[in-house]
């Protein structure tokens, strides 16, 4: 499990960086994404951060967290069996029946009903 936040993240290399803005790209070899990458190469806790990223609200996100990119993380979250929550996926395969994961699952049976619904439409228009 990963510690606190305020337990590792104090000791990152990029917690004072002055352009925290170069963070904010999945452009693989961009200028950014290469000082990114750069500094969470010589950072003392990459692995946590990395951690804290797959278990909390930064797997979605672009941009660098932990010396990945947002779908670097959906497949390190992939290797490791993990799954978002708020996902159909999650509902069904892991049986997750979290409030997200539920909502989720409504979500998707609404879309494929006005897909239905639509198709209908198309059909008769024709």
């Amino acid at each position: 499990m990963t510690a606190p936040l305020s337990s590792w993240v104090d000791r990152a290399e990029c917690r004072d960086h002055p352009s925290p803005e170069v963070f904010d790209t999945d452009e693989h070899g961009s200028p950014d994404w290469i000082r990114a990458m750069n500094l969470c190469g010589v950072c003392p806790v990459q692995s946590q951060c990395l951690d804290a990223a797959l278990l909390h609200l930064f797997v979605d996100d672009v941009g660098i967290w932990g010396g990945t990119t947002r779908s670097e993380r959906v497949d390190v979250r992939r290797d490791r069996g993990m799954v978002s929550h708020g996902t159909t996926t999650a509902y069904r395969k892991h049986r997750c029946r979290c409030q997200d994961c539920r909502d989720a699952v409504v979500a998707s049976k609404r879309r494929a009903e006005a897909r239905k619904v639509e198709r209908a439409h198309e059909g008769r228009a024709a």
